[in-house]
């Protein structure tokens, strides 16, 4: 067996942009293999997404082997995801470090219909839609730069999420990082392919979920304020 093939088929942990990837097989004597470089995790990775074609082509009586269509899918897939997946190669808290005094602006800021796209935990089949955000800042609060807040929704939604989860994380991020009066996250229009594609099948239906903290929880007039700006 080959020095590649060996890691191909050996369990990959870490992310893909680790720097190496190892192999251990143990008989008599532990035979341990590393090969540097990104290249072994995509092999490992389509590997598997192979493996998974052509179990499906024997459920559904189907050969993925003989289409030229799915010569080079596994490794596709892979690429894709990493792609679809990179939010967890970034730091939401780093990204909002970036930011600027207030200069006594104590009034609401909303940034609505920030474009999302992300992969549902349950099915790994997409959900996506749009998202406001909302804050007061406080006196020795800070504000950041609208390109700033679409990359931190973006951020967590590359991962793979339940919709609930989202907004929850992304008004926690803001919270910590910006300490405003409050802070408020609605996702909206969302559309779950889990519930388009397969299962009860509402081609109509979307989901709203909301996170709030502070005066935008506890304060109603606050609340709908926030509301009314976003468009929700």
């Amino acid at each position: 067996m080959s020095i590649k093939k060996e890691c191909i088929q050996g369990t990959q942990h870490g992310r893909s942009r680790d720097l190496f990837c190892a192999m251990r097989r143990t008989r008599k004597n532990t035979v341990e293999v590393i090969i540097k470089g990104g290249e072994c995790h995509i092999n490992s990775a389509a590997f598997n997404v192979e493996g998974l074609l052509r179990n499906l082509g024997h459920y559904f009586d189907f050969n993925t082997l003989n289409d030229d269509n799915f010569k080079e899918t596994p490794k596709r897939v892979v690429k894709a995801y990493r792609e679809i997946l990179s939010g967890y190669t970034e730091d939401p808290r780093k990204i909002l470090e970036s930011n600027f005094p207030v200069d006594d602006y104590d009034q609401m800021i909303v940034v609505k219909d920030i474009d999302f796209y992300s992969v549902c935990a349950h099915h790994m089949l997409p959900f996506f839609g749009k998202i406001a955000v909302g804050y007061i800042p406080s006196k020795r609060g800070r504000v950041v730069g609208l390109s700033k807040l679409a990359r931190v929704c973006q951020t967590f939604a590359k991962r793979f999420q339940i919709q609930e989860r989202l907004v929850r994380q992304i008004c926690d991020a803001i919270n910590e990082s910006l300490e405003p009066v409050g802070a408020g996250v609605v996702a909206y229009d969302v559309k779950h392919l889990c519930m388009l594609m397969r299962g009860v099948k509402q081609h109509t239906s979307t989901m709203t979920t909301s996170c709030l903290v502070g005066e935008f929880k506890e304060i109603q007039s606050v609340k709908s304020e926030f509301l009314r700006l976003a468009g929700i």
